[in-house]
């Protein structure tokens, strides 16, 4: 089987995201993340580390557009 021709399947699965500062969900899974969205996947983002309010503010903002 030619593993690079293998397509993923994420139809209607609640993927959970686990990020240490805010867009490093978007820097090390972007792709996947938009994948996932459009085959009707429900996507969580954890983020472990809020040094900044502003930080906290443009997490929240930008995880809008997750739904």
């Amino acid at each position: 089987m030619d593993r690079g021709k293998r397509a993923l399947n994420f139809k209607d699965l609640h993927i959970l995201i686990i990020a240490p500062h805010a867009d490093d969900e978007i820097l090390g899974c972007g792709g996947l993340i938009n994948r996932a969205k459009q085959s009707g996947s429900k996507i969580t983002v954890l983020l472990i580390n809020q040094e900044e309010e502003a930080r906290k503010k443009e997490a929240l903002e930008s995880a809008k557009y997750l739904d």
